[in-house]
């Protein structure tokens, strides 16, 4: 939660926020933002690659990418994410590493 309180602090209007399926994000975005921002989740379905296990390493395929508005302006054409995964991880690393 620290890592939503930081970001209000430095946000100013009502921002765009696009997070990963991990349910938790809904109640720590609505906690801090309330009803002050659009809030939107973006889950991706996978399938595991096909290669044989002799062969180098493959990604699996991306099969499905499903939008699904939480809060906030349904229409809007184009999101610029004010939180992002990328973001996340290196607030955490900066933070753990400050703490040690």
């Amino acid at each position: 939660m620290a890592f939503m309180y930081d970001l209000r602090r430095r946000v100013s209007g009502t921002p765009t926020i696009v997070t990963d399926g991990f349910q938790p994000y809904i109640d720590a975005v609505r906690g801090t933002f309330g009803r002050g921002a659009h809030y939107a989740q973006v889950v991706k379905t996978f399938r595991a690659s096909q290669a044989p296990r002799l062969e180098s390493y493959r990604p699996a395929h991306r099969v499905t990418t499903k939008k699904y508005v939480i809060q906030g302006n349904r229409r809007r054409r184009r999101s610029a994410p004010a939180w992002s995964s990328a973001s996340t991880r290196r607030y955490a690393a900066r933070s753990s590493a400050s703490r040690g």
